[in-house]
């Protein structure tokens, strides 16, 4: 069947609409600014749009678009769907959807051939952060520009296994990490760092690395690795704070500078001695100790206190290391 005249202007529908099998040649929906239309199931399967689709300013429980060709532009902006499915469908030219709000979002094998706009669209729900309200782009391609900016995506993304011709826009994007993936914020990050943006770069980097956590955490063994990883993360979250390692810094130097005081108290008042064991064993670390060369130098004057000093030595190393890096990272990466 083909369709070339304008079919419904301002209509509501309060059963199901279904186009299967059609050829469309005119924009059958005509929705001015002063009257939503509004549908409470709108299918689409099996057809082919040769002139523009605009569901603008319109509000529909459920869109489910499948096996369709839009030759011409396709528009849903500043509508409300609940419920959004676009399977196995391409879009020869823009696709617009700009300011909707998509509580469940499904795409999948679908092509975007042109640019891609979801700039202020809002994905999921607030309190809803079950994987079902989550955004999903599965093998999706976007073989143009794809604009993400400004958009919230309240209940998680999924972007792992989308295919992407151009680094996509994800500026100013509010993304919940409840339900988002690790390679999602890799991708994200990696947007940023190819357009020299490194303040955001660093952002999705730390939710990169808070969902790398999670993976490490819900995983067996690997347990040198889990050290370093939650130690990176408590000392600077991984380079994102610099107050956490300047104030375990100045702790860690009163508490070295405090036992010290206290060692060379108890030293010289030679009322307690050490068993002879303990006392070879202190022995031994100490002569080792003055042997480390990078830090001999600076433990030399704190005779039977020389390893300790130097595992404190190496305490500040690493946190004025982090504080240079969690600087750098505010500034350029």
């Amino acid at each position: 069947d083909s369709v070339e005249n304008t079919l419904f202007s301002g209509c509501v529908f309060n059963s199901n609409l279904t186009i299967c099998d059609m050829s469309i040649s005119a924009d059958i929906f005509d929705c001015e600014e002063d009257a939503k239309s509004r549908i409470s199931n709108l299918t689409i399967l099996s057809s082919v749009f040769k002139s523009s689709l605009k569901l603008n300013l319109m509000k529909i429980n459920k869109l489910c678009i499948e096996d369709t060709e839009f030759e011409s532009k396709f528009e849903i902006k500043n509508s409300v769907i609940n419920i959004l499915e676009f399977r196995n469908s391409n879009v020869e030219k823009v696709f617009d959807s700009f300011e909707s709000e998509f509580e469940k979002s499904y795409f999948y094998k679908s092509i975007f051939n042109s640019f891609a706009g979801f700039e202020g669209v809002k994905f999921g729900a607030v309190d809803k952060n079950t994987e079902e309200y989550q955004a999903k782009f599965i093998y999706t391609t976007f073989m143009s520009f794809s604009n993400f900016r400004n958009t919230k995506f309240l209940s998680g993304l999924d972007f792992e296994n989308s295919n992407l011709k151009e680094q996509p826009n994800f500026l100013k994007t509010i993304i919940s990490p409840k339900n988002t993936n690790r390679e999602t914020f890799r991708i994200i990050k990696k947007s940023f760092d190819d357009v020299g943006n490194q303040l955001e770069a660093n952002r999705f980097f730390v939710e990169e690395m808070n969902a790398y956590s999670k993976e490490l955490i819900a995983s067996d063994g690997n347990y040198s690795e889990k050290i370093v990883f939650f130690t990176n993360y408590i000392t600077s979250s991984f380079g994102r704070s610099y107050i956490r390692p300047f104030l375990l810094l100045v702790l860690s130097l009163c508490f070295y500078v405090g036992s010290y005081e206290f060692y060379v108290a108890w030293y010289q008042s030679n009322i307690y001695i050490l068993p002879e064991p303990i006392h070879t064993i202190a022995k031994y670390l100490n002569d080792g100790a003055k042997s480390f060369l990078p830090f001999s130098r600076f433990i030399q004057e704190r005779r039977g206190f020389e390893f300790i000093s130097l595992i404190f030595y190496v305490l500040f190393a690493i946190f004025t290391w982090q504080i240079i890096v969690a600087v750098k990272r505010h500034t350029q990466r």
